[in-house]
């Protein structure tokens, strides 16, 4: 017999050695990112092509390239072309508009492509948005979006935009305060539209360098709610960053009882703290994780309200709170705590030399009360005022002051005093 020719038996005794598919796929996981080795697998064998594909395009970014030193952006044809076959596969998109909206590139004093790099580039989205193939995206499970504003969106975008949203169970939008206007609407608009969604992000930064497009703020509009549906969505875990009052007050308004467990409010201010505690309480009989941020935390400019009312009294089921503020609030607020359930206990403060009487008065508040019962572990993060080398000593101080002041929870294990730095020797 020729001894290219493979006989019957032969070929039954290797199809029996193939590994199964599962666990090529495995292997094939843990390639990871490496675009190269992953088409190298596409060209193996026929079986290997959807799972080396599956790996390839989990994840596809769709920005326009402002500047040499930025990698080039995944083409808008992936998603948008009728020959393109790789739609099933994507997981994840994310999207990144331009910062310079069309309606005001007037504003500029030139609209060179290098010009309009300075300012984050030219808003694109309208016109890839109408175009992209949504109803075959069928394993797109998160959506992650970078400045989009909404009021600036075609009916035919905010329509492509809203169908992305159908199946996502993760969905998280980032803008720059500069630019962002009507927040809140997108944020509505975002989670009426994902029936599916579990997790949601949306967050505003501080952001004073390049060009200001800002609009002035405006009071809320309740009347553009009035004819939103009320929903009660699925989701299990919001975190708010900027904006609070206007992005809860939206919110509020068409979904009035959220089953969260989980809530971040970043970015606290005086003007709504009221609106970021009362959301929290609306959440009481679900909540278990609790993270709140105000947004000066270097000086004590005023008292939050939560130190002297009932904020976070209702709130039995926590299980996990963080809480970012300055020092000299904290034991007032942790009076409050009415969860016996509580199990993580995160501080996080500015370094600063502190008086006995701050100390003796966090040491009480640790160690009486629900919080004795409980028997948290506390963990005190601690970041410099201006630099680190400048704060050292006030850091190696507060650091030896707080060991000493706790040194019943340390000795039980339950204390972590952590730096950005290690903790200075003295």
């Amino acid at each position: 017999m020729p001894p290219h020719v493979v006989t019957m038996t032969e070929s039954k005794v290797r199809e029996s050695d193939l590994l199964p598919l599962e666990l090529w796929d495995i292997v094939l996981s843990h390639v990871g990112c490496e675009t190269r080795t992953l088409l190298d697998c596409s060209l193996v064998c026929r079986t290997w092509l959807p799972m080396a594909r599956k790996y390839r395009f989990m994840a596809v970014n769709l920005f326009s390239k402002i500047s040499p030193e930025m990698p080039p952006p995944n083409s808008p044809l992936l998603l948008c072309d009728p020959s393109s076959t790789i739609l099933p596969y994507v997981r994840c998109i994310r999207l990144v508009e331009g910062l310079v909206p069309k309606s005001l590139v007037d504003r500029l004093t030139t609209n060179s492509p290098a010009d309009m790099g300075k300012f984050g580039g030219l808003a694109w989205l309208d016109d890839i948005l109408p175009t992209i193939r949504v109803d075959d995206l069928t394993a797109l499970r998160y959506l992650d979006l970078l400045e989009i504003r909404w009021d600036e969106l075609t009916a035919a975008s905010r329509t492509s935009l809203k169908r992305l949203c159908r199946n996502v169970t993760m969905l998280q939008h980032f803008s720059s305060s500069t630019i962002q206007a009507g927040g809140s609407v997108l944020a509505v608009e975002l989670l009426l539209a994902s029936p599916s969604l579990r997790v949601f992000t949306f967050e505003s930064s501080e952001n004073s360098d390049g060009l200001n497009l800002a609009p002035p703020q405006r009071p809320l509009n309740v009347a553009l709610y009035s004819n939103m549906p009320k929903v009660t969505p699925p989701l299990t875990r919001l975190s708010v960053k900027g904006h609070l009052g206007e992005v809860l007050a939206g919110l509020q308004l068409v979904c009035p009882k959220m089953p969260l467990e989980d809530l971040t409010l970043a970015k606290i201010t005086q003007e709504d703290e009221g609106l970021a505690i009362s959301f929290a309480q609306s959440c009481a009989d679900t909540l278990t994780n609790l993270s709140l941020e105000y947004e000066k935390m270097d000086a004590p400019v005023y008292e939050p309200a939560i130190c002297f009312n009932d904020g976070i009294s209702g709130l039995t089921s926590l299980r996990a709170f963080t809480l970012k503020v300055h020092l000299q609030h904290i034991p007032s607020i942790l009076r409050h705590i009415q969860s016996r359930d509580l199990k993580h206990l995160t501080l996080e403060t500015s370094a600063r030399t502190l008086s006995a009487s701050d100390l003796d008065d966090l040491a009480h508040v640790l160690t009486t009360g629900v919080l004795a019962t409980a028997r948290p572990n506390v963990t005190i993060i601690c970041f410099p005022l201006r630099d680190i080398r400048s704060d050292a000593a006030a850091m190696a101080d507060m650091s030896n002051k707080l060991a000493t002041s706790l040194k019943d929870l340390e000795k039980e294990g339950r204390l972590d005093i952590l730096w950005p730095i290690p903790r200075p020797r003295v």
